[in-house]
């Protein structure tokens, strides 16, 4: 007799441990699916998230946040000129108080982009991607908020361009028209 009682309660547990692995696997599954469906996939809004995640990797390294050195500008300006098939500029942000510190080409659904950083001399970082753009060739500025950050981004003549960081939406916001109106 206790060898017929012990064969259904293994059952129910099993049946209990699955049903727990069922609906954590389901909530994990569906968390990551809302993330990823709700990212956009097209145009300037696009163009932010985008900024937001290189701002992501490269703007915490203290150690190479940059591939080229704000004094191989021209170096940099070259190649990204040369792998957007378009010339490209990096604008000088002084006058809001940061610095080029260097750049890099990054990878991106819509192909390569120009990743310029700049510091504030206090250790707080802003990025500028650029990219070219399929849609939203001639958009006016746009602020977009997502993870503590915040982006201004805008195209003209199919380029686009999102000047992204941790600072306050319209603090980021004077930033990106200084350099919106040299780029």
């Amino acid at each position: 007799m206790i060898e017929g009682n012990r064969a259904p309660a293994q059952m129910q547990w099993r049946a209990v441990a699955a049903a727990v692995l069922l609906m954590v696997s389901g909530g994990a599954g569906g968390w990551l699916l809302n993330d990823y469906t709700s990212r956009p996939t097209a145009g300037i809004a696009s163009l932010a998230a985008e900024a937001a995640d290189s701002f992501a990797v490269f703007a915490a390294d203290r150690g190479r946040p940059t591939e080229i050195a704000a004094s191989d500008s021209r170096q940099l300006v070259s190649w990204a000129s040369q792998r957007l098939d378009r010339p490209v500029a990096i604008p000088d942000l002084s006058s809001a108080g940061f610095t080029f510190i260097g750049g890099r080409l990054v990878a991106t659904p819509h192909g390569p982009a120009a990743l310029y950083m700049f510091d504030n001399g206090s250790g707080t970082r802003i990025v500028m991607l650029s990219r070219n753009m399929a849609i939203d060739k001639n958009a006016p500025m746009r602020r977009d908020s997502k993870r503590g950050l915040n982006a201004a981004s805008w195209s003209r003549d199919g380029l686009g361009y999102s000047v992204v960081g941790p600072l306050a939406s319209d603090h980021l916001i004077n930033i990106a028209a200084v350099a919106r109106q040299q780029v």
